[in-house]
């Protein structure tokens, strides 16, 4: 069975301001790449956090929750990319609320497809 391969990552934080950019890593301005976006925020609801996709491809939530007894809310966003990925995408959240992301390009480490996730 083929391994899924990690390829490339961002990375970021913010501390209260209601917009966080989430970096787009080099290896997702390439059409048909895998990425994810893994967030999470101590303050408000996870349906505050909303991702835009730009001019990209449109992000679908894998997750949404709440977790560590109400203290962490969580979404995490997935897609393949089109090729016309903006060099970063924003996203909305609750003013007041520290939030950090990561941000995954991957790929099957196999035949190099990038569906291995789906």
């Amino acid at each position: 069975m083929p391994q899924a391969t990690h390829i490339d990552q961002s990375y970021g934080t913010n501390q209260g301001n209601p917009t966080i950019n989430v970096t787009r890593p080099a290896a997702a301005a390439t059409s048909g790449r895998f990425v994810m976006v893994f967030m999470g925020s101590d303050t408000g609801v996870e349906g505050d956090m909303v991702l835009s996709s730009g001019s990209g491809a449109a992000w679908n939530l894998g997750y949404t929750g709440t977790l560590s007894g109400g203290g962490l809310k969580v979404r995490i966003w997935w897609k393949f990319t089109n090729g016309s990925e903006p060099a970063s995408w924003s996203c909305t959240k609750t003013s007041g609320a520290d939030t950090a992301y990561t941000c995954v390009v991957g790929q099957d480490g196999d035949t190099g497809s990038t569906h291995a996730f789906a």
